[in-house]
């Protein structure tokens, strides 16, 4: 699709030596350069740089300029995506760390499953893997385990520069999300110390945020003369009624396309958890509700889910912030009703999964261009969740094979794995596979070596 190219011009344009330039890209939107954000081609040029060699060492016409035809099943490419699961995999055991110091460790797992795995988050790691959302979720996930960091050790130091560093990255990935990159530096900092040691120990975060704005923004906007998302003002700019917010709220929260109560339940279940964070901890994390209420306003503005899976301008930041208050519903109702919880989750889990799967398994349930609200047209699926259980209750059986074909989609979409499988099919899916795990043995590795240490 059309954004998918786009992100793939900014990570290839860096892994091939070409950067700022664009001319030897592929992209579809603008005549310019790519129109989506740089920020997701900064984290993932490494990767299309190292498995760009076995396209060279193929002779693929890819290194000498990329086009549809060598993109499409290039190990390039397939760099790119192996980074998606990179990141989303890092992002889950940071935020299982961080919060294991807050709740019990089967708690802190299990918001990690059920806030991560279970709300659409894997549809864009596996299926769209070229988005942006995970860069951001990553990178949302990061900071948000260096606040908890901060918090349990109050270590401004080891936080500010990295929190700035990221801030600064973050908003290159995702320009919605620049009151997060404004508000996190803030969240991180000692005010016990006065102004002039904070502003010194700032001084660095500061330096590196600016400069990867100025390089990686300013740089290639000036020379390629590019004015991304300069339409998108008119969206947020949406004319409305009190009467037509409230409705467009409603339709959020309980739409049978994407409704937040079928999609994202965990989302709004941990609302609930506010009430459980201890004062110093709820001091500072409710300053992360202005950001959250903007992207919530966005999503209302924009009158449609985004032209795919889900509320993706809003979930996907909410997520790695609201798993803290949903980690402390977790240690409450395992407290109060113990036995009952396991299977309490895995109920409130069907909706959400359910819709995943069947998102992939059917082109009954995809996308097309249809009206939505403020009288505009996008591609969407008005009665997906509706859809979704009339055929679970009259043809249980399709309904089954149905949710097989989701499963087997997304785990072999990614990877290009359909028949017939190759020895490339072969090599790539045991990469994919491996990725987790490699990742898991390193951070065991590193803890025990820390311990050893101490």
């Amino acid at each position: 699709m059309d954004d998918d190219y786009d992100y793939f011009a900014h990570a290839s344009a860096m892994a091939f030596g070409q950067f700022p330039s664009y001319k030897k890209e592929f992209y579809t939107i603008m005549k310019e350069g790519p129109q989506s954000p740089v920020g997701t081609g900064i984290l993932a040029a490494p990767f299309v740089f190292v498995f760009s060699f076995l396209d060279r060492a193929g002779g693929s016409t890819i290194t000498e300029s990329r086009t549809q035809d060598n993109i499409v099943g290039s190990w390039s490419q397939f760099g790119f995506e192996v980074s998606s699961i990179f990141y989303f995999t890092i992002a889950c055991y940071l935020l299982f760390f961080s919060l294991s110091r807050f709740v019990s460790p089967l708690n802190a797992s299990t918001a990690v499953i059920v806030m991560m795995i279970c709300q659409g988050l894997p549809l864009f790691v596996y299926r769209r893997p070229f988005f942006s959302h995970c860069s951001e979720f990553f990178l949302q996930s990061v900071l948000m385990y260096l606040f908890l960091d901060f918090l349990s050790r109050r270590d401004q130091r080891k936080a500010l520069t990295g929190v700035f560093a990221l801030s600064g990255l973050f908003y290159l990935t995702r320009p919605n999300d620049a009151a997060f990159a404004l508000l996190w530096p803030f969240l991180v900092m000692d005010y016990s110390q006065g102004i002039v040691q904070i502003f010194r120990q700032s001084c660095a975060g500061i330096i590196l945020s600016a400069g990867l704005i100025l390089i990686f923004n300013a740089w290639p906007d000036a020379v390629n003369h590019m004015h991304p998302y300069s339409w998108a003002g008119q969206y947020l700019g949406t004319a409305m009624t009190a009467t037509s917010f409230f409705q467009r709220t409603a339709h959020i929260l309980i739409g049978t396309d994407w409704g937040l109560i079928y999609t994202a339940p965990f989302l709004l279940i941990s609302l609930g958890g506010i009430s459980l964070l201890g004062g110093p901890i709820l001091k500072r994390f409710i300053w992360l509700f202005i950001p959250m209420a903007i992207n919530f306003y966005i999503i209302i503005a924009w009158g449609s889910q985004g032209g795919w899976y889900g509320y993706r301008y809003f979930i996907v930041s909410a997520i790695p912030v609201m798993i803290l208050p949903m980690a402390y519903v977790l240690e409450w109702i395992s407290g109060k009703i113990r036995w009952w919880a396991i299977p309490l989750i895995i109920l409130i889990c069907l909706p959400p999964v359910l819709s995943m799967l069947a998102f992939e398994g059917c082109s009954y349930f995809n996308l097309q261009p249809v009206p939505v609200d403020f009288n505009r047209t996008d591609w969407t699926n008005p009665d997906l969740q509706a859809n979704i259980w009339a055929v679970l209750i009259h043809a249980p059986a399709a309904f089954c094979l149905i949710i097989y074909k989701g499963l087997l989609m997304l785990v072999l979409s990614l990877m290009g794995a359909m028949p017939p499988f190759t020895r490339t099919t072969w090599l790539r899916i045991m990469i994919i596979w491996a990725v987790p795990w490699l990742i898991y043995a390193a951070l065991i590795f590193r803890r025990k070596l820390i311990k050893q240490a101490i």
